[in-house]
């Protein structure tokens, strides 16, 4: 895994796109979004963007750091491993 770290209000990943990373929030915060409409906020702990990996198919939703964020990020290959 690697760190990243993103800026609020950057988009990490949007809807429909090609899921490569599956992501665990270390420290700050995401929202997500489906068709536009607010879902839900999560905070460190939390994880996101396996189903895409899983399924192979394209992201679900948009996620969106809502705060300075910290990501531990998984590559596709290593995380099918």
């Amino acid at each position: 895994m690697k760190l990243a770290s993103i800026q609020a209000s950057k988009v990490i990943f949007n809807q429909g796109g090609k899921g490569t990373y599956f992501y665990v929030i270390k420290c700050g915060g995401v929202d997500l979004y489906i068709n536009d409409n607010f879902i839900k906020s999560m905070s460190a702990g939390e994880s996101f963007g396996d189903l895409a990996l899983l399924h192979d198919a394209k992201r679900s939703g948009t996620i969106i750091a809502n705060d300075y964020t910290e990501l531990w990020c998984l590559e596709r290959k290593k995380f099918r491993n």
